[in-house]
């Protein structure tokens, strides 16, 4: 079933660059959605789920753990027969790290660290694959603020081989509700940027999201392609997030997503459509059904929202009490039947915001500056995770340490770096090494 599922990710991302290319004539665009469209395989690879080929969009309603203070839970792992994912936070709740190990296929395998500002917002977004049996440092987003906080810029960085090339930059604007109001991708040209896709933000009176339309630029006229309608139920719950293209002045139905939910009101399945060409939905061509924990709140869980597996249109941390278990379903090609695939389960454990005095003086690092060697002493602890940065926050390497270790500076240029020592994914002490 799984290598079939391959076969549909490729069938179904093709399909959609086709559809999306047709909406271009000038060849940069068409370039940069096959870059997307390989991308989108490689992701769908790894995660082991469709994810359509689209231009970077971002939501319109970005979670926060900033001032992590009350969340007693953390969901630590999500693991199924095919894959597990494990995450990790720091003392104030942001996510530091997630890992995702492809039990059959070390070649899918992935993580990303993530580094914040003094208020707690994300700089950067650091994406690693694993090649040739090492972590390669493959790609990276960061992001600027404004003194209220809000995004305002992304950066996208590409390596390929020979170091990083900018692949673009991003520009959030705002309504005076504080909402996102339109982002603006250009594309890096060589010696300049180019303006790419601009996507602009609806609202209802009550300024509640409905959903956005996308527009291209050819020269400097900029024309609407692409919208998506989000409707809710009697509840105010998510019903159907729709996608259309507009062709030759018509608008065409592409993709839907829909949600049925349970009698507390918490989302059930959800259902992913296309188009039938008619005018109509296919049957369900993917779907999730979603069971509960009943001994959690979810109001006092954290979860990892910054991760490449959240995604607001699966609802997977939206209800009021966390997922136990996620079944998931897809169209088998052999007989073109919705065939289930396999059961994710969701583990939790305790949480505590900051690091305790105790779990501080657990462990020593020595000598500090240090020349050639560093000594790591965790006492009882086992298991430890060991992460080095350098002073721009770039993961440099990492450690699995049980009990004690003697780290090799060798290789490491004279300067400061930041270490972090996280057990039971948490995090359980912070140190500035001095190399000299």
């Amino acid at each position: 079933c799984l290598s079939g599922n391959i076969f549909f990710i490729l069938r179904f991302t093709i399909r959609h660059f086709l559809n999306i290319s047709l909406k271009y004539t000038n060849m940069k665009k068409i370039l940069l959605l096959i870059t997307v469209c390989l991308v989108t395989i490689s992701l769908s690879a790894q995660i082991g789920r469709q994810s359509p080929a689209k231009i970077y969009r971002p939501s319109p309603l970005p979670p926060t753990t900033t001032g992590v203070t009350d969340y007693s839970t953390m969901l630590y792992k999500i693991e199924s027969i095919s894959y597990r994912y494990e995450f990790l936070y720091d003392e104030f709740g942001n996510l530091a790290q997630e890992l995702y190990t492809y039990i059959n296929d070390e070649s899918s395998n992935f993580k990303c660290t993530y580094t914040y500002d003094d208020n707690q917002n994300m700089l950067r977004r650091n994406i690693y694959s694993w090649s040739n049996g090492d972590w390669f440092y493959s790609s990276y987003e960061e992001f600027t603020y404004n003194d209220l906080n809000q995004r305002i810029t992304r950066t996208n960085a590409n390596n390929f081989g020979e170091g990083f090339t900018i692949g673009g930059i991003g520009y959030y604007e705002y309504n005076e509700d504080g909402n996102l109001a339109s982002y603006l991708q250009q594309i890096n040209m060589g010696n300049y940027y180019d303006d790419l896709d601009s996507m602009v933000y609806l609202y209802d009176e009550d300024q509640k999201w409905v959903g956005f339309e996308s527009y291209s630029v050819e020269g400097n006229v900029w024309s609407l392609y692409y919208r998506s309608e989000m409707t809710y139920n009697q509840n105010n719950k998510y019903d159907s997030l729709i996608d259309l293209f507009l062709t030759d002045g018509v608008w065409e139905l592409n993709t839907k997503y829909h949600w049925t939910y349970n009698s507390e009101n918490n989302p059930e399945e959800r259902n992913y459509h296309i188009t039938d060409g008619n005018g109509g939905w296919s049957s369900p061509q993917d779907k999730y059904v979603f069971r509960y924990r009943s001994d959690l709140e979810s109001e006092n869980v954290l979860f990892p929202y910054a991760a490449s597996i959240y995604n607001e249109w699966e609802n997977r941390f939206g209800a009021s009490v966390p997922v136990d278990e996620e079944d998931w379903w897809t169209i088998n090609l052999n007989d073109n039947q919705l065939t289930y695939i396999e059961t994710s389960t969701y583990y939790y454990a305790p949480f505590h915001a900051g690091i305790s005095d105790n779990r501080k003086a657990s462990y020593t690092v020595s000598p500090n500056p240090a020349q050639d060697q560093l000594q790591l002493d965790f006492g009882n602890e086992s298991n430890v995770n060991v992460m080095f940065y350098d002073i721009s926050g770039k993961l440099l390497n990492q450690y699995m340490v049980n009990h004690s270790e003697t780290i090799s500076l060798a290789n490491y240029p004279q300067g400061i770096y930041l270490m972090k020592a996280y057990s039971n994914n948490q995090l359980i002490g912070t140190e500035k090494i001095i190399k000299y």
